[in-house]
């Protein structure tokens, strides 16, 4: 049997009569006479011989409504990226393009797709605030992604309030249940495979200093429960980290 075909489409091949033995979810094909489980066809990228969906990125052509590439790749952290413009007025913006990239030393980095308010003020002053945005806050954070002109403070536009930070003059959330002062250790476009460079503009921060609000505290660890990160997935949709489960990382064994 090829895969392409169906197995009633194979010369000879009929199902066999049911066996009580025989559970709903599989086939017993006379001609190879062997059970071959629906879920291996899953597993294999096949189901009744339909091949499992590819297309090349080049030409994008993926035939569904919508671009998948977000969707599939998530749940993506968003960072509420504060700055502060060469006048004094606050920015704030935020990026599901965005997570942490190194832990020794605390590096953050964000993608912006083109030149924004955002880039601009970062490129002058060079630093910025990136704050966590939890379920509560949601839709303030909706809110503050508004494309509205440098002269508007988002901050006051979503009825949050602008902290100035401690080692940095971007402000941060003062709502958020932490947020990250960053120093800008680098700003780029990314180079692409016919050697241009990407539309997107890529701001890598390391972390100087870090506003953690004590109510998310639970036996020495952040408590997701109570901080609920939202974090971005495709299309129009969000979730929310309050749900959490744990695993520990295995250790190998040469003797095995």
């Amino acid at each position: 049997m090829q895969f392409g075909q169906s197995p009633t489409g194979v010369a000879g091949c009929q199902p066999v009569p049911p066996d009580p033995t025989v559970t709903e979810h599989s086939c017993y094909l006379r001609s190879v006479g062997i059970c071959v489980d629906p879920l291996w066809f899953l597993l294999t990228g096949y189901w009744w011989g339909k091949r499992r969906m590819f297309y090349e990125t080049q030409t994008n052509a993926h035939g569904l409504a919508h671009d998948p590439f977000k969707a599939l790749v998530s749940p993506r952290p968003i960072g509420w990226i504060g700055s502060l413009a060469a006048d004094g007025t606050p920015n704030l913006a935020p990026y599901s393009f965005f997570n942490a990239i190194s832990d020794s030393p605390k590096m953050v980095m964000f993608a912006s797709d083109g030149r924004k308010d955002s880039v601009t003020n970062i490129e002058a002053s060079m630093e910025f605030t990136a704050s966590l945005v939890s379920r509560a806050l949601a839709e303030k954070m909706n809110a503050s992604s508004v494309s509205a002109p440098p002269h508007v403070d988002e901050f006051e536009f979503a009825g949050l309030t602008a902290r100035a930070g401690e080692l940095v003059a971007a402000p941060y959330v003062g709502e958020a249940f932490a947020a990250l002062e960053c120093k800008v250790v680098d700003i780029c476009r990314p180079k692409t495979l016919s050697g241009g460079e990407a539309e997107y503009i890529l701001v890598i921060g390391q972390v100087v200093g870090i506003h953690i609000d004590p109510a998310i505290i639970s036996g020495g660890r952040i408590d997701m429960a109570k901080a609920a990160p939202v974090a971005r997935l495709g299309y129009r949709d969000y979730a929310d980290a309050a749900q959490t489960f744990e695993m520990t990382r295995p250790s190998w064994n040469e003797d095995v």
